[in-house]
C-alpha cells in the first residue's frame, strides 16, 4: 500500500494525516537507541467499540484503530491480554465502518491459533495479542479480536514498535471481570445505497432561460433577438439590433427597474444606442456612446458573468458559468441525439425539391437524419405531427447548409419542434426559417436573411446579417431522458438480538431521520430476528453533496417486570457519485483566502466509482477571474503559469489510475499565487496530456477563493 501522496504523485499533496493521537502515549528507546519523542504525528491506538455477544452468544468483539507515521513506519503492535480466565478466540482487520466485515488472521495476529491465551513479545515485553505486520508510512489500519466472555470496558495497555523505538499508552479494552448478566438488547443496521438515474424532461435547462444563447462571438448586421440574449464572448452589433422586443413571436411585459438581466455579454460589447427592454449586463469592455436606459433598466459590469436559476446575473460571481452551462448542453445534444427513431411512418427525400417527416406518435417523434453532402437549396422539408406532440430532428453530419428552402409544419406546431445538430461544427443558413428551435452545441454559425422560430443555442461563433431574426417562441416540448443525475435512496435493514437472560415483548425500532415499518415483535434469550423492521431514506441534494450520511436507530423492548430495555445502531454511508471534490474553508468576513497560514484550508477528494483503474490525467487548475495567466500545479507540486485560454499549454499534475482518495488531502503549497480572485478546479479526464475542456469527456470540480492580502 503506498500513501496518498505517492500515488498522487505530488509532492503538495503530502503529509495528511486524521484522527487523535492518545495523548498519554510515551515512547522510549529500544537498549542502545536513542528516544522518539511524543508529537501530535505520533503513532496512536483508538478505541472504536466493543460489540457483546458477537459473533455468538457469550463472546465479545473489540474494536479499534491504528495509525502510523512516518518514518520510521510501525512494524509491529501489541495489546495486553492478561486476565487469568481470557482466551481469544479470533482476530484480524475490519474495514473500520462495517464492524461484520471481519477478516480473520489479517495483519499476522500472534498467537495464529486460536482459541489461545495471550503471549508474551519479547521486543515490548508485553504479554497479549500482537499483530506482526508492519505499516506503511502513514498508513491507518482497523483491528480487532474476539474474546470467550463478554467483558465490562475497563484499561489495557498497549505498545507500538516502529524502527527502534516503542511506543507505549493505554487506551479503553477488557477488564478482567465480566459484565452481569442482566437483560440486553443488541441492534445491528445495515444500509445499502441505491442508485436510480433522474429521467429529466427538462429539455434546456437553464438554457430556456434565453431566446438565443451563443457560447462564442456574436457579431449581428441588423436584425433582433426578441426576448433574451446571452453571449459566452465578444458581442459586435452594428446597422441596428434590438433585444426583448417582440414584433413576430410571443409578447413579454415591458421589464420596469433592475429586475430581469435581457443582454448579457460575458465578454467585451460593441454597443449602440438601440432598443433594449430590461438590463444589459457585460464582464469586459463596453464600447460605443453613452447609453440612456429606459424604464429604470441600468447598464452594468460584472465579472464574471455567470447566471442563477433565472437567467439573470449575480454580482458575486456565484451562478452557473458559461463553460458550465455550455458542458450542459453538449450533454444533453448527445443523450438527444442518441434518442433511435420514434413514431416514424415516412421519413423520405423526393428529389429534387421535396422532404417529407412525418409521424404519429401523440407524444414524442424523433427522426434522425444526415445532412445532405451539398446542403439543403431550393427545397421544402414537409413536416407532420400530431397536433401537441413533440417532434425532435436529430441532424448528423459536420457541415450543414440550407439555402432559399423552406419549411412547412402540419398538426405540430413550432413551440415543440427542437432541430438537435448532433455532431454539427459549422452551419450555414440563406434565405431559411428553422420553424422550431435550434440546439447545435459544437456548431458555429453564419446565418443570413431567415430567422430561428424558437429558441436557438450555439456553441461557437455566430455571424447575422441581413436582417437575421430569433423570435420569441419557447420551446414547449417534453423529451424525457436519462441523465447523469441519480436519485439516491438508502435501503437499511435491522437485525434485532435478544442479548440477555430474559425474553423481551413489545420491541420496537425507531430512527429519527426516517419512518421505520415492521414490529412490534417478540424474542426470547439468545433469539434474533432479521426481517421485521426496514427503512428506506431518500437523499436530498445537499446530503449527495456532502458526501455522506449518517444516523443512529434505536431497538427498544421490555423485560416481564415491565423495565425498558434499550440498544442503538449507527450507520454511515459513503455514497458519493463517481467524481473529484475540491473544497474550501476558513478565512475572514471578505472572503477565502489561499496562501495564508491559518486562514484557508483547500482539500480534495475522489472517488472513483466504476471508473477505479481508468488512466486518466488529474488537473489541478487555478484561473483568475482576471488577467492574461492561467496557473496550472506540475507533478512537482509547483503552480505553472501559461498563457490564458492555451489549453495545449497545461500540463497535468498527475497521470495514471483513477483510485479512491476518501480522506481530503491538502493542495495548496506555501507559494502563494498572485492576488485576486481565483477559480481552483480539480478535474479528472482521459489519459493524453490534454485537458478535455469544455467539451468533455471530463469529470470536474470548482471552489472559487481569494489569493493575497
Amino acid at each position: 500500500m503506498k500513501r496518498i501522496s505517492d500515488l498522487l504523485g505530488i509532492a503538495a499533496l503530502a503529509a495528511v494525516l486524521c484522527g487523535t493521537t492518545f495523548e498519554g502515549a510515551q515512547a522510549f528507546g529500544l537498549p542502545g537507541a536513542g528516544t522518539k519523542p511524543p508529537s501530535s504525528g505520533s503513532p496512536s491506538v483508538t478505541y472504536m467499540g466493543v460489540e457483546y455477544d458477537f459473533p455468538a452468544a457469550g463472546e465479545s468483539t473489540w474494536f479499534y484503530r491504528v495509525r502510523s507515521d512516518g518514518p520510521p513506519a510501525i512494524s509491529h503492535v501489541v495489546f495486553e491480554l492478561t486476565c487469568p480466565e481470557l482466551l481469544i478466540l479470533d482476530a484480524g482487520t475490519w474495514d473500520g465502518t462495517d464492524t461484520t466485515s471481519l477478516n480473520s488472521g489479517a495483519g499476522n495476529p500472534e498467537p495464529d491459533e486460536f482459541p489461545s491465551a495471550g503471549q508474551r513479545d519479547p521486543t515490548t515485553r508485553m504479554t497479549g495479542l500482537k499483530f506482526d505486520r508492519g505499516f506503511d508510512d502513514y498508513e491507518t489500519r482497523y483491528y480487532y479480536f474476539t474474546l470467550n466472555d463478554n467483558y465490562a470496558e475497563g484499561e489495557i495497555d498497549y505498545a507500538i514498535k516502529a524502527a527502534w523505538w516503542v511506543i507505549s499508552g493505554s487506551v479503553t479494552g477488557p477488564a478482567c471481570a465480566p459484565i452481569p448478566p442482566s437483560a440486553s438488547l443488541a441492534l445491528r443496521k445495515t444500509g445499502t445505497m441505491v442508485y436510480n438515474p433522474v429521467i429529466d424532461c427538462d429539455v434546456l435547462g437553464l438554457a430556456k432561460a434565453f431566446n438565443a444563447l451563443v457560447f462564442g462571438d456574436f457579431t449581428a448586421v441588423g436584425g433582433d433577438t426578441e426576448n433574451r440574449l446571452a453571449v459566452g464572448g465578444t458581442a459586435h452589433f452594428s446597422g441596428g439590433y434590438s433585444v426583448g422586443i417582440p414584433i413576430y413571436g410571443n409578447p413579454i411585459p415591458t421589464y420596469y427597474g433592475d429586475a430581469v438581466d435581457m443582454l448579457i455579454v460575458g465578454g467585451d460589447l460593441h454597443d449602440d444606442n438601440w432598443g433594449v427592454n430590461g438590463n444589459i449586463v457585460y464582464g469586459g469592455t463596453r464600447y460605443g456612446p453613452e447609453r440612456h436606459m429606459a424604464n429604470g433598466n441600468i447598464v452594468r459590469q460584472v465579472v464574471p458573468v455567470t447566471f442563477d436559476e433565472q437567467g439573470n446575473v449575480p454580482a458575486d460571481g456565484s451562478g452557473v458559468s458559461f463553460a458550465d452551462l455550455h458542458a450542459r448542453m453538449i450533454a444533453r445534444g448527445a443523450l438527444l441525439g442518441a434518442l433511435p427513431d420514434r413514431g416514424v411512418i415516412r421519413k423520405e427525400v423526393v428529389p429534387p425539391y421535396n422532404a417529407y417527416f412525418t409521424g404519429d406518435d401523440p407524444q414524442l417523434n424523433v427522426f434522425n437524419v444526415t445532412a445532405p453532402p451539398d446542403g439543403v437549396m431550393n427545397s421544402r422539408i414537409n413536416i407532420a405531427a400530431p397536433t401537441g406532440a413533440t417532434v425532435l430532428v436529430n441532424i448528423h453530419g459536420g457541415t450543414v447548409r440550407y439555402m432559399n428552402a423552406n419549411m412547412v409544419l402540419t398538426g405540430v406546431g413550432r413551440e415543440t419542434v427542437l432541430f438537435n445538430y448532433v455532431t454539427a461544427t459549422q452551419l450555414v443558413v440563406s434565405g431559411f426559417n428553422h420553424e422550431g428551435s435550434v440546439l447545435a452545441p459544437h456548431a458555429s454559425a453564419t446565418l443570413v436573411g431567415g430567422a430561428v422560430q424558437g429558441q436557438a443555442v450555439f456553441g461557437g461563433d455566430v455571424v447575422t446579417h441581413t436582417g437575421y431574426e430569433f423570435h420569441n417562441y419557447p420551446f414547449q416540448g417534453r423529451i424525457c431522458v436519462e441523465s447523469d443525475i441519480f436519485e439516491s435512496h438508502i435501503v437499511y435493514n435491522f437485525t434485532v438480538h435478544n442479548s440477555g437472560p430474559v425474553p423481551l415483548t413489545n420491541i420496537v425500532v425507531v430512527d429519527p431521520k426516517l419512518p421505520v415499518t415492521g414490529g412490534p415483535i417478540a424474542l426470547n434469550p439468545g433469539e434474533s430476528n432479521t426481517t421485521a423492521f426496514s427503512g428506506v431514506y431518500l437523499l436530498t441534494a445537499e446530503e449527495i453533496a456532502a458526501g455522506s450520511f449518517s444516523n443512529t436507530a434505536t431497538a427498544t423492548g421490555w423485560t416481564p417486570a415491565g423495565q425498558p430495555v434499550s440498544a442503538s445502531a449507527y450507520d454511515v454511508q459513503l455514497f458519493a457519485q463517481p467524481g473529484p471534490f475540491i473544497h474550501a474553508s476558513g478565512g475572514g468576513g471578505d472572503g477565502l483566502r489561499a496562501g495564508q497560514a491559518g486562514t484557508v484550508s483547500v482539500t480534495i477528494m475522489l472517488y472513483a466509482g466504476q471508473y477505479a483503474g481508468t488512466a486518466a490525467d488529474w488537473w489541478l487548475l487555478a484561473l483568475p477571474h482576471a488577467g492574461d495567466q492561467w496557473y496550472c500545479m506540475d507533478a512537482a507540486g509547483q503552480w505553472i503559469a501559461v498563457p490564458a485560454g492555451d489549453l495545449r499549454a497545461l500540463r497535468p499534475a498527475r497521470q495514471g489510475p483513477l483510485m479512491n482518495v476518501l480522506e481530503p488531502v491538502t493542495i495548496l503549497p506555501e507559494v502563494v499565487l498572485p492576488a485576486g480572485l481565483y477559480t481552483l478546479v480539480f478535474a479528472l479526464d482521459p489519459l493524453d496530456g490534454v485537458l478535455n475542456y469544455p467539451g468533455g469527456p471530463i469529470l470536474m470540480d470548482t471552489v472559487i477563493v481569494t489569493s493575497g492580502d
